[in-house]
């Protein structure tokens, strides 16, 4: 018979519960920011000024022989040098091309740069002429932190940007429509980024329908902050290029550009070796969707009367060529003595000033490095 089992007395329930202890406040992971604590003005860190966040998935798509490798090698060259890329600051760092498509293409396209914008010394850039399976294997992507981990310590600089060209060569015979087969390249995309800091970029192609975007499911556009097209015709030597998705900043700017043949050398047979560099183009493409605000017009005004009467020709950062510049805190100084910011709240003044400085620096019109500001586009209207 089976044995009875009376119900435990309330002395031996208290005997073994376990005391309750408060968690220790080290231990909690989740803050509640409340509403009225929430005061000071977040920046979001950029790799390209308005273009290319920090630390962010960013997608560069186009069909084939658009120019997306050379688009992408240019903001890497301009990154890496912090040379300011079609006019927009740059936040220099390293950056790591890992090549999955032509690994000798890839080095005739630095060895173009270098002809092209001779730069003194070194600079922080690294190639993997390699395929790295971001689908299926967990120890190509633990070797490709390793790698990043180990650039970022030669150079003594961060890796601000990881390049993979192409995700369908990284997808390693996954299928891209598939929503379980993108998340796992996300979730590794991730991966990467959380362990390094680095921004990661995925070289990809159109989809069949050239109106829905890059290829694949649409979980990879969900995920992505950054998304930007090329376009060049075939028959045309000018191109396009469009931000077509930006998560924190503004998108929908295009730019113009046109890729120039740079001969690199000879083959054996005395014929030419050659790659091409990004050149920008003015089209009727070209524009900055974005036009300025009322205050921005006013402060742009003045600070043009301003630079037609004080500016300077100064080096204003690395190899960038000699530039009418002033010092920002002088233009600062004239718009306040001239009432388009406070002139007796010193706190509106700034706020005011910050609106300005980072409404011009976006949409184009100034670049600013330390403590000079010199200007990247003429006013209109």
């Amino acid at each position: 018979m089976p044995m009875e089992h009376s119900a435990p007395t309330p002395e031996e329930i208290e005997a073994n519960m376990k005391p309750y202890s408060e968690p220790h406040p080290t231990a909690r992971r989740l803050k509640a920011h409340r509403y009225s604590d929430i005061k000071s003005v977040a920046e979001i860190p950029q790799l390209i000024r308005g273009l290319i966040p920090s630390k962010a998935l960013i997608i560069v798509f186009g069909d084939s022989n658009t120019g997306k490798s050379f688009v992408a090698g240019d903001a890497a060259f301009k990154i890496v040098t912090g040379q300011p890329w079609n006019g927009r600051r740059t936040e220099k760092s390293a950056v790591i091309y890992v090549a999955m498509e032509g690994g000798a293409s890839s080095f005739n396209r630095v060895l173009a740069y270098k002809k092209k914008n001779p730069f003194r010394g070194d600079v922080p850039f690294s190639i993997i002429p390699s395929t790295v399976n971001m689908f299926d294997s967990p120890e190509d992507v633990a070797e490709l932190i390793e790698v990043i981990k180990e650039e970022a310590e030669h150079f003594a600089i961060e890796v601000g940007l990881v390049i993979i060209d192409t995700l369908s060569r990284a997808m390693a015979g996954g299928n891209e429509n598939a929503s379980e087969d993108m998340g796992v390249i996300i979730q590794n995309a991730d991966a990467v980024r959380a362990a390094t800091g680095a921004a990661l970029m995925l070289v990809h192609h159109t989809g069949k329908d050239k109106a829905k975007g890059a290829r694949g499911h649409s979980s990879l556009r969900a995920a992505t902050d950054t998304e930007i097209e090329i376009s060049r015709d075939n028959n045309c030597d000018q191109g396009t290029i469009k931000v077509t998705k930006q998560r924190d900043m503004e998108g929908g700017q295009e730019f113009g550009f046109q890729l120039d043949v740079v001969e690199i050398g000879t083959d054996k047979y005395g014929e030419p070796i050659t790659s091409c560099v990004i050149e920008w183009v003015d089209t009727a493409k070209t524009r900055a969707v974005a036009n300025l605000t009322k205050k921005e017009k006013l402060a742009f005004r003045y600070i043009e009367d301003y630079f037609g009467a004080h500016s300077q020709k100064q080096h204003v950062m690395g190899n960038v060529p000699l530039q009418n510049a002033c010092p920002v805190a002088d233009v600062r100084r004239y718009l306040k003595d001239r009432g388009v910011t406070d002139r007796d709240k010193p706190v509106t003044e700034r706020g005011q000033w910050k609106r300005i400085n980072d409404g011009l620096l976006s949409k184009g019109k100034i670049e600013i490095n330390e403590s000079l500001m010199w200007l990247v586009k003429p006013y209109e209207g």
